[in-house]
């Protein structure tokens, strides 16, 4: 644990840590929820408590300032070239951590598991050993995947992306914390660990003002949250519609912004389960400043927080601090917070108890009063709670702070090559400079026309002991690749095109990783662009069910050579490309793991006759028909080719670009993802 100046003793804390809070979202800065609330406030107890406080935070712009409450604020940027934006801005967060470990020790950096702000910097210290001595903590409000399914929401492939780094920092993260049971219960079927109970610190609210009847002397009925179907504001609607049948006068406030499930606004739903007869019952109040907010509080009989499931919530502790009634979903994190009767718990999506509920409270104003004393004295009691103690967090028990063995196996890097007499010697010149003791190079000359690029690479073979020479008719680049993988000798292969370069430690790291998990079958790097284009392409980790849509990996991956031999290889017929694409297919359904490594490792060169620019839209059709032809079996009983037809197009696909036909029928067949 590092010592920043001297120990400092506030309360029972003596030793001055130094706690790095990353939350995307703070208020002030951006559009803040609930997780910058808690950001915040956990930020200004860690300096209460003497230890010095880093919050990084996403900015317009970078940016270091200092708060009021004297804590450093760091503002980043997301970095683009990824899958999604939260890719982007993890890897921008984790280059941030990297280059401030370097400047000072951290003990403790906490992320939000919600779109898997800490994968990076998890990855970084469970692959390349960095963040050795940090403890790397996951703190849970609820994944975008949890939410998703609450919200009943198509997985895109753009979601679902998001969701993998959610499961892989919750995994791999040294702690993962929780402010309730409910959510560890949840969280426990689908990323099965040890999750930790960490209490949220109070925030604090003005409570000096006394409660106000309303203007209009009816009972008003408060809703504080976003308009959302997990929210469960359908829910409360519904039975308030119900009870106004009955002859029950109240009035109903929704304060809160809207939001869009499957692309369509909740509150232009919401609004159509209103008959119209109740229309100005009912007052939707939208997003309201804090002023505002308190007025609505102090106004309100009775707060309702109907959720499908609500992990721990800042409006029902806003309610119980103000001493309101509240009725609230039993389903989550309420269920410990309203304890000891300081309110009532229902079943949401039981319309007799959530009827009931505010029945019952209509008629008897002594048992709002009653629920109300409850609700403050228990939200007294929260506050009276100590503080969590980040000292108990411990590092050190992840396996990539051993270090790997001095006796580095040998890797073969293959290069497949045809009349690239421009690139040739520039791309041999790099590879001849990597950071790796053991190494070869196999430079395959697939049927070049160029006698004199034949000649030069034999005189690189003989400036080198390291580079051998082989010259073969042409087949096309996966032939040139198997041809060469065949005559190496190495225990690793690497592929390397011919105008292409390797970072100089990639080998280094890529073979540390794969010897430090076995079960890891291959690693690639991050890929940049150079020549005619700039900027970063983002792999991701393999994940076997939404492969067939679209490409996880490169030509550029560092991999067993047990397992490229089980595997034979790369399929020679496609000759036209995506050879990669689909040995990473065939890789996914053998059953094997491969990742992303944490580095921008290999650079691919750009110009005007590339593939990336130079392939037709008919010649990539081509290339999804060879490739789902094969791989028909990962696209279940609803995307059948009927090949004994001689189908050419699945069925289903009404024309233009097949590929989102595909990316629908691959993710019908992802699997489920919470129990509930």
């Amino acid at each position: 644990m590092s010592l920043n100046g001297d120990s400092l003793r506030k309360g029972d804390f003596q030793v001055r840590m130094h706690i790095v809070l990353c939350s995307r979202e703070f208020p002030g800065i951006n559009l803040s929820g609930g997780i910058g609330v808690y950001t915040q406030e956990e930020a200004r107890v860690l300096v209460g408590q003497g230890h010095e406080v880093t919050v990084i935070t996403e900015g317009r712009e970078a940016d270091t300032r200092i708060h009021p409450h004297g804590y450093r604020l760091v503002l980043i940027t997301p970095v683009e070239g990824f899958k999604t934006d939260a890719h982007g801005y993890s890897y921008q967060l984790y280059k941030t951590l990297r280059q401030m470990a370097r400047n000072t020790p951290i003990d403790v950096i906490e992320f939000p598991e919600y779109q898997g702000e800490g994968y990076f910097t998890i990855k970084a210290k469970r692959l390349l050993g960095q963040f050795a001595d940090t403890t790397l903590v996951v703190h849970s409000h609820m994944s975008l995947e949890f939410c998703d399914q609450l919200n009943e929401e198509f997985p895109t492939l753009y979601r679902q992306a998001i969701f993998n780094i959610e499961r892989y920092a919750l995994h791999y993260a040294d702690h993962a914390t929780v402010p309730c049971d409910a959510l560890a219960e949840v969280y426990q079927s689908f990323v099965p660990r040890e999750y930790r109970r960490k209490w949220h610190p109070m925030p604090h609210f003005d409570r000096s003002l006394p409660a106000r009847r309303n203007p209009s002397g009816e009972p008003t009925v408060l809703y504080v949250g976003r308009m959302e179907h997990r929210k469960g504001v359908d829910l409360l609607i519904g039975s308030a519609v119900r009870l106004l049948e009955t002859g029950c006068s109240f009035r109903v406030k929704l304060v809160g912004g809207d939001t869009f499930q499957r692309g369509v606004s909740y509150r232009s739903q919401l609004l159509k389960k209103i008959p119209e007869k109740w229309r100005d019952r009912f007052e939707f109040v939208g997003p309201v400043k804090r002023d505002q907010l308190i007025e609505e509080y102090r106004q309100a009989t009775v707060c309702v927080f109907p959720s499908r499931f609500e992990n721990w919530p800042n409006v029902c502790l806003e309610a119980m601090s103000y001493g309101k009634a509240i009725i609230a979903s039993e389903r989550g994190g309420m269920r410990e917070m309203l304890g000891n009767g300081a309110g009532i718990l229902v079943d949401p999506e039981n319309p007799t108890a959530m009827d009931g509920a505010l029945e019952r409270l209509f008629d008897r104003p002594d048992l709002v009063q009653e629920l109300g004393q409850k609700a403050r004295e228990r939200f007294e009691a929260f506050e009276r709670q100590e503080p969590f103690d980040y000292r108990t967090l411990k590092s050190g028990r992840n396996p990539a702070t051993t270090r790997a063995d001095t006796d580095w196996p040998q890797v073969s890097i293959v290069v497949p090559c045809y009349n690239a007499a421009e690139t040739i010697e520039r791309t041999v010149k790099n590879l001849e400079r990597l950071d790796y003791p053991d190494y070869e190079i196999i430079l395959v000359d697939d049927g070049s026309t160029d006698a004199h690029f034949a000649q030069l690479l034999d005189r690189l073979a003989q400036k080198s002991d390291r580079i051998r020479v082989y010259h073969k008719t042409n087949s096309g680049l996966p032939g040139a690749r198997n041809y060469g993988a065949r005559r190496a000798q190495g225990e690793y292969l690497v592929f390397c095109d011919a105008d292409d370069l390797l970072h100089p430690r990639v080998l280094r790291e890529a073979v540390s990783a794969l010897r430090r998990y076995p079960d890891l079958a291959a690693v690639y790097p991050i890929l940049r662009y150079f020549g005619d284009m700039r900027g970063l392409w983002g792999p991701q980790d393999l994940y076997l069910p939404t492969i067939l849509a679209e490409n996880q990996t490169h030509a550029g991956l560092v991999i067993r050579r047990a397992v490229f031999d089980t595997l034979s290889g790369y399929d020679e017929t496609f000759v036209f490309g995506w050879e990669d694409w689909e040995f990473a297919v065939r890789l996914a359904k053998a059953g094997y793991a491969a990742e992303v490594l944490p580095r921008e490792g290999y650079f691919y060169r750009v110009h005007p006759t590339s593939m990336v620019r130079t392939t037709s839209y008919e010649r990539r059709v081509t290339m999804y028909r060879q490739l789902w032809r094969k791989h028909t079996d990962l696209l279940g009983p609803s995307g059948g080719y009927g090949r004994g037809r001689g189908l050419t197009l699945p069925r289903g696909y009404k024309g233009g670009a097949p590929q989102g036909w595909l990316w629908e029928r691959v993710l019908e067949t992802c699997p489920t993802r919470f129990v509930r």
